[in-house]
């Protein structure tokens, strides 16, 4: 499960770093919102298995909410910026 973890993080990374330097960014951004997603299930199913403790769950948790906040953000000014015809 830390590997599925970690390569979701690294991946998640990997497609912000692409999204800033791509012309069109809504579609790379949805990308990364699936990535996101990915994390979120992996903790949660780390948290059912008792692989993670209650507090290390809630701290990932937020910073996951957090981060889908700013993604959300980016994705609505892309939006906003570049209106699908």
């Amino acid at each position: 499960m830390a590997s599925r973890i970690e390569n979701s993080v690294f991946m998640f990374y990997e497609t912000l770093i692409r999204a800033a330097h791509a012309e069109e960014k809504h579609s790379v951004l949805i990308s990364a919102d699936l990535e996101l997603d990915k994390l979120r299930l992996y903790m949660r199913l780390s948290h059912d298995r008792h692989l993670t403790n209650q507090h290390q769950y809630q701290y990932a948790a937020g910073q996951l909410v957090e981060i889908g906040k700013l993604l959300g953000g980016w994705l609505n000014s892309e939006s906003t910026l570049n209106p699908s015809p």
